[in-house]
């Protein structure tokens, strides 16, 4: 070895990545909607954060907004029928009960509805993580669950407040579309493998399954209750 040949000085070492606030991560997750946007939220160390609590939150948000959004658009109206026969006044008087027994019963019911949805998608996360693992995938539980609730949580209180609004609600049905693609870029990021096997996880799979299940369902239906409804034929010739 010559004594005049030079080493390289060892690179310094990296800067410790910043956490993202939870404000600006929710922005990323949804108006950057590539594989490596995820990858980033999945590396900065607000990801060994469980957010749970934030989609049981986004989840209650939701149902208010579209409550008191309906409200205010009128989305909420009472029949006809029910006020049939009442005198103006009878009118306003059911109104204001209705009101309030709508704003009572949407206070007792958050609770169940953030503890339904903090299960519910812990849940579909488990499930969507079998899939991603059946078809070699290398990313975790844990990561999944948060590069998806990454989206999930803003766009669950975004689609709870266009649904309540006249006209805007028709936009919901593209928003879902997109969530579903962003689905996919957290599926790719977490699990790190190709577009085919993302799209085989996350879509082709649940949808087989989905259609199994179907059709295992109507077949015991049929084998169950068919025999009866034969037999009411039967009996009752003159009502079918």
């Amino acid at each position: 070895m010559s004594f005049d040949q030079t080493f390289s000085a060892p690179p310094p070492p990296a800067a410790p990545v910043e956490p993202m606030s939870w404000p600006d991560l929710w922005a990323l997750a949804i108006t950057s909607p590539t594989p490596q946007t995820y990858e980033e939220i999945l590396a900065n160390p607000r990801a060994q954060n469980n957010p749970m609590l934030w989609v049981g939150f986004s989840s209650a948000l939701a149902m208010i907004l579209s409550t008191l959004i309906g409200m205010v658009f009128g989305s909420f109206q009472i029949p006809a029928y029910m006020t049939s026969g009442m005198t103006a006044a009878e009118v306003e008087q059911f109104k204001s009960f209705m009101t309030t027994s709508g704003v009572a019963g949407l206070i007792c019911y958050v609770p169940i509805a953030i503890v339904g949805a903090i299960l519910g998608f812990m849940v579909s996360i488990f499930f969507l993580n079998l899939w991603c693992k059946l078809v070699g995938g290398q990313g975790t539980y844990g990561n999944l669950l948060f590069s998806m609730a990454a989206f999930h949580v803003p766009m669950t209180a975004i689609m709870g407040a266009i649904g309540a609004i006249p006209l805007l609600n028709i936009l919901v049905l593209p928003i879902a579309l997109y969530m579903q693609y962003l689905t996919l870029c957290a599926v790719k990021a977490t699990h790190r493998f190709g577009w085919g096997k993302t799209i085989l996880a996350a879509w082709v799979i649940p949808l087989i399954i989905t259609i199994v299940l179907c059709v295992i369902i109507y077949a015991v239906f049929m084998a169950v209750f068919m025999p009866y409804f034969m037999e009411m034929i039967k009996s009752n010739p003159g009502m079918y």
